[in-house]
């Protein structure tokens, strides 16, 4: 019986020991977002708020749904409700820098709450 379990610590070691080289793989990782469409949605947002009214109306379009991304967000989500609510911050902030409103710090405010709120959602 020792002989035995003598061999078989042999044959172990002898097979740890044979010389090839074992590649470990690692998995691919894929991030996974709460919403498929997370990806569109973040790829149109800026990372910084818009500084200029041009800067805004360019989110504005690319969040709108007949010049952007809009109309291909899944209807009755909360990723399509919060891009919209970006979307008409947006066009708010571009009404202040033309001079056509007058609560510039407050649309901005909104806009970075509600831009962090796509981003903590997609996460």
């Amino acid at each position: 019986m020792k002989k035995i379990a003598i061999l078989m610590m042999i044959v172990l070691l002898a097979g740890c020991s044979s010389g090839t080289v074992t590649r470990v793989v690692k998995a691919k990782t894929t991030r996974a977002y709460a919403d498929p469409q997370c990806p569109l949605v973040l790829s149109v947002i800026p990372a910084h708020p818009p500084a200029t009214a041009d800067q805004a109306a360019t989110v504005v379009k690319a969040l709108s749904t007949d010049q952007g991304i809009g109309s291909s967000l899944k209807k009755g989500t909360l990723l399509r409700s919060v891009a919209f609510t970006v979307g008409a911050d947006a066009l708010r902030l571009s009404f202040d820098m033309n001079g056509l409103g007058n609560s510039t710090t407050t649309d901005l405010a909104t806009y970075n709450s509600d831009v962090a709120e796509i981003r903590s959602y997609c996460g």
